[in-house]
């Protein structure tokens, strides 16, 4: 947006998500760094909270919003970001009023009530059939568990605040935690049917289907929409970018460091695979090797990875800024992306790839396109503890292998990106 503003392009945001305390659906208008910026409060639609698969359809109160902010900011066309705060009905607002929409897929939010094709069990999850398997999903948290301090967050997540209002959630959560665990979410109840949730996914495909364009950020993720009933003569693919990667230069080395460091950056999430990293790292001479892990998380399964840590030579570094990229990633031999589910990019890998860290990446997802075994790191099956320890064991033994895989990535910079966006638009918009 920053960068569409400032090469003359009129642009305007819509988001969700965002709360007060009225609890009162209504809409916010601000200016913004030469844009306009319309949010919606206290919607419905509640993301990581609304599982009710007819609520994530949509409704008329929030549709009624939706065609108050395109009756103000008139687009030529919509680029749809992120939908689990307003519902899958805005793709038919955008059809009823004939405005040309591409998307991007940043998640499977739109075709996955979970968000990320994964089930109960933490499987791959490819086939809803039919919605049955949807009826008994548990992985998000039902919209009673939201707390008094998660709303106030919400509220004031716009303002200078906000860092410390989330650390105060964070710590307010940890003391709520009395166990930790690193298993799945595990199978619920049936909840809701399975037609409401076959009617979702026909919704979203159709949704889908009718935009003019579907940006999917690596092939991997083409090839699941694909596969998940989205046209292929839709689906663009085009890597993404930050203005941050465009200065991230590798870092200044003076060779491996004694002990060897591994290093994980993100969220800690069962999604994530960080159990399956320190139980890997656990079969490794603790005296020749050290883990940094960076990030926060779900406070049960943080708890529970503290858990398995005791003994190893693991360090919970926390959240971090992300202008101390540079530094965090000069301190890391090697980045370690341990996903288990198809994350749509992930820019963690190039992150380290672009810092000079070879990475050690699951062999799914957007990973694939740029994580070249042998070449700038190492591709290891998903799931698989001894092959992931193997390799991390390997590069103990002859940490030579690392510095001959610190090599340059290219990687698109935000110039590129603008300009593949902006020729994605020009198509969508002539497609008449």
């Amino acid at each position: 947006m920053k960068a569409l503003t400032a090469r003359g392009h009129e642009v305007s945001f819509y988001s969700a998500g965002l709360t007060n305390l009225s609890g009162r659906l209504a809409l916010q208008w601000k200016k913004r760094e030469g844009r306009i910026e319309a949010r919606l409060l206290n919607s419905p639609v509640v993301p990581a909270s609304s599982m009710d698969p007819a609520v994530q359809d949509g409704g008329a109160a929030v549709d009624a919003v939706t065609e108050q902010v395109l009756d103000r900011v008139k687009p030529d066309l919509v680029h749809v970001h992120e939908l689990s705060g307003h519902g899958l009905s805005l793709f038919d607002v955008l059809k009823r009023r004939a405005i040309p929409y591409v998307v991007s897929i940043h998640n499977f939010w739109t075709l996955c009530p979970q968000m990320n094709l994964i089930d109960a069990e933490g499987s791959v999850c490819r086939d809803f059939e039919g919605g049955v398997r949807c009826m008994r999903c548990r992985w998000l948290p039902d919209a009673g568990s939201r707390t008094g301090v998660e709303r106030v967050k919400s509220s004031l997540a716009a303002t200078p605040l906000f860092k410390p209002l989330r650390r105060m959630r964070q710590t307010a959560r940890r003391l709520m935690v009395r166990r930790g665990s690193v298993s799945p979410a595990g199978w619920s109840a049936p909840r809701f049917t399975a037609e409401a949730f076959a009617r979702r996914r026909a919704h979203a495909v159709e949704g889908l289907n009718g935009a003019r364009a579907i940006h999917a950020m690596s092939s991997r993720s083409a090839t699941i929409l694909e596969a998940l009933g989205v046209r292929r003569e839709r689906i663009r693919i085009a890597p993404i970018s930050l203005f941050s990667l465009d200065t991230l230069e590798p870092a200044k080395r003076g060779g491996v460091s004694r002990p060897l460091t591994f290093g994980y950056r993100g969220s800690l999430s069962y999604l994530k695979g960080v159990h399956l990293l320190l139980s890997a790292f656990s079969k490794l001479d603790q005296t020749k090797a050290r883990l940094l892990i960076y990030g926060s998380g779900e406070p049960s399964y943080e708890l529970g990875l503290r858990a398995m840590a005791t003994g190893l030579k693991i360090e919970f570094r926390g959240e971090y800024d992300a202008a101390r990229l540079p530094e965090i990633n000069a301190g890391i031999d090697v980045g370690i992306v341990p996903s288990l589910c198809d994350e749509t990019f992930c820019l963690t890998g190039f992150e380290f790839l672009r810092s000079g860290s070879p990475v050690i990446a699951t062999e799914m997802g957007g990973m694939i396109d740029y994580v070249r075994d042998g070449v700038n790191g190492w591709l290891v099956p998903p799931r698989d503890v001894d092959a992931l320890a193997s390799v991390m064991q390997r590069l103990v033994d002859s940490p030579a292998d690392i510095d001959a895989l610190r090599v340059s990535v290219p990687s698109p910079s935000m110039n590129d990106v603008v300009d593949s966006m902006l020729d994605l638009y020009r198509e969508a918009i002539a497609n008449e």
